[in-house]
């Protein structure tokens, strides 16, 4: 696969829009926003978030270039719902070190603009704020307990005595924090995170 080459002009546009005062103080005009938009692309500028930016942007070209054109919601594309996921996902992205979090935010918006998806994309905004406010522990403990769990039956047939509680069991609930390699406190402390959020 071609390597995505895109940081040179990230960089030369950061460089322009710092060095362009003109530029800065009509944005600073902006009456409400103007200053959060200056700041968020002020602080772009610096080196540890110039490079979430770019992994970001390495990561959307990724996903984006395995999916299956054919699939796409091209109307949801030009969409406002669309265009608040893709501040929402940069905005995580920048203020996260994580990359396994960037990548989850990369995953929810290229995940939004499939067809097959239209019925459940209203909860995408709602995921990133998720992903923004859990860490990666709280996340490694959801991974674990849905990759275990995500076979659930619709339905349980509480009449056989075979019920949510017997399936979780079943599943290796018991071996959940042992897999995530956490202890007691890391462990519950994770599970009331997921639990509130």
């Amino acid at each position: 696969m071609k390597e995505f080459k895109i940081d040179r002009y990230i960089e030369k546009g950061i460089e322009v829009y710092n060095q362009n005062v003109g530029l800065r103080y009509a944005i600073n005009q902006i009456p409400i926003v103007g200053f959060f938009i200056d700041n968020f692309f002020g602080k772009t500028g610096a080196e540890i978030q110039q490079r979430r930016l770019m992994q970001t942007i390495q990561s959307l070209h990724e996903l984006a270039d395995k999916i299956d054109k054919t699939k796409v919601d091209y109307d949801f594309l030009e969409s406002e719902e669309f265009t608040d996921l893709i501040v929402k996902i940069f905005q995580n992205s920048v203020k996260t070190r994580h990359k396994d979090k960037i990548l989850l935010n990369c995953k929810i918006l290229a995940g939004s603009i499939l067809t097959e998806n239209r019925d459940i994309r209203h909860s995408a905004e709602d995921l990133l704020v998720l992903v923004s406010e859990l860490s990666p522990t709280d996340l490694k403990i959801a991974s674990q307990i849905y990759e275990q769990q995500k076979d659930k039956p619709a339905k349980f047939d509480f009449e056989k005595g075979y019920g949510e509680l017997n399936f979780i069991t079943d599943k290796g609930w018991d071996y959940v924090q042992g897999l995530c390699k956490l202890d007691d406190s890391d462990f519950r402390l994770g599970l009331t995170k997921l639990s509130n959020a």
